[in-house]
């Protein structure tokens, strides 16, 4: 409650380090954010987007044959 953090929106950090650990904005990030009249859409990567997910599940990894026992 009496604690205060530094957001950073050009470097995308804040002094939680919640948003550089997951790259993902903070609740404080996202505070800012907000109240600038942003997205906090517009801060996430785009590794997290629902088109790279798919993308990285597309591929089916085939089995490979073993030592038989």
């Amino acid at each position: 409650m009496n604690e205060a953090f530094k957001v950073n929106i050009e470097e995308r950090k804040c002094s939680c380090r919640m948003w550089e650990l997951s790259g993902i904005p903070c609740p404080h990030a996202c505070a800012v954010i907000l109240k600038i009249g942003g997205s906090a859409e517009d801060f996430v990567p785009g590794w997290f987007s629902k088109e790279r997910y798919l993308h990285t599940y597309s591929f089916h990894t085939m089995p490979v044959g073993g030592m038989s026992t």
